[in-house]
């Protein structure tokens, strides 16, 4: 899995600029093929979101799927294409936040989830934000781990099953649905437990004197 962080945009390092890298500097950093995904999954996720709004479950929870998916890419692009910066990440982990906030809010709104798992979620990820606050008064920069990353990419995983399973229970397929919730159970069990291990990670990584590779939350990110 790779992972959309930088200390330095890779454009601005020795050796010749690639097309891609060219854009990128003219740009000022923001046109680059991981910004766009990055943008382009969460515009995707929100539209889906509407559309579960509106009662259209699974093609909203497919259109999520496809923009979370972006959210996984994003990094690939970016060291593929060598546009990696430090204002790539800031984007990443800022459209991580914004569509996992506004899934939450509809996810609790139209119940489409226990309270409780919802709840859980949401902790987490406000954990994760106040640690980079924290973090950043400390003059520390966090970046997400890979643990992090994997942990997030779960939550929605059990994000999307819960009520596709819960659909097709409605949809008088009791047994399919009832393995798909389960499933779902069983991601986001996994993601509470890599969740945790992240976050205690990202918090022991402000006050520990040595420098460290694995820091802010994807769910920062």
């Amino acid at each position: 899995m790779r992972l959309h962080t930088a200390k330095k945009a890779d454009w601005d390092k020795e050796g010749p600029r690639n097309v891609w890298q060219k854009i990128a500097s003219k740009s000022y950093g923001t046109l680059t093929p991981a910004n766009i995904a990055s943008i382009g999954g969460a515009v995707v996720a929100i539209y889906g979101l509407l559309l579960i709004i509106d009662g259209n479950i699974v093609s909203g929870l497919a259109l999520v799927a496809i923009g979370r998916f972006a959210d996984l890419v994003d990094g690939i692009i970016a060291e593929y294409t060598k546009t990696k910066s430090p204002l790539g990440e800031i984007i990443d982990a800022s459209m991580d936040k914004i569509v996992m906030g506004f899934a939450l809010i509809v996810f609790i709104g139209i119940g489409l989830m226990p309270w409780p798992l919802i709840a859980i979620v949401a902790m987490q990820n406000i954990a994760n934000i106040m640690i980079s606050v924290v973090a950043r008064l400390r003059n520390k920069i966090i970046h997400p781990s890979r643990l992090g990353k994997l942990a997030t990419a779960f939550s929605w995983v059990a994000l999307i099953f819960y009520p596709f399973g819960d659909w097709l229970r409605n949809e008088n397929n009791e047994l399919l649905g009832m393995g798909f919730i389960f499933l779902a159970l069983v991601f986001f069990t996994a993601y509470l437990l890599m969740g945790a291990k992240a976050s205690l990670h990202y918090g022991h990584s402000i006050y520990s004197p040595r420098k460290t590779k694995q820091t802010e939350p994807d769910v920062l990110k």
